[in-house]
């Protein structure tokens, strides 16, 4: 993580998407740590506060969206198949639009606290 043990950190920015995707990769386990709180995360200046999964991805990583709490809304496309553990875990204020019928496998603690 590349947070790991700021107990006290509560927002991060970035310039721009792309900038947090080359530190990433993508979002994955970007905001991965126990003892991190979880935090609002910005683009650009603005709050993240939508999750769109792109149509085709089958399925969400383990901890692809872990502790970021700005994130309030998700839409996942018929696509996914899957979910991995922890998930949307920490994303207090989640909201997910609607679960489509494909999904055949939710892991673990996918959307604790």
């Amino acid at each position: 993580s590349y947070f790991g043990f700021c107990t006290n950190l509560k927002e991060v920015y970035f310039p721009n998407e792309e900038s947090l995707r080359k530190l990433t990769g993508n979002y994955n386990n970007f905001f991965e740590s126990y003892d991190l709180p979880p935090v609002n995360v910005y683009i650009n200046g603005v709050l993240l506060d939508k999750a769109v999964i792109e149509e085709g991805t089958e399925k969400i990583k383990s901890k692809a969206f872990q502790n970021i709490a700005s994130i309030s809304s998700v839409y996942i496309p018929d696509s996914v198949k899957a979910s991995g553990s922890y998930a949307f875990s920490g994303c207090v204020k989640v909201n997910i639009e609607e679960i489509p019928q494909n999904i055949t496998e939710i892991g673990d603690a996918a959307f604790y606290n």
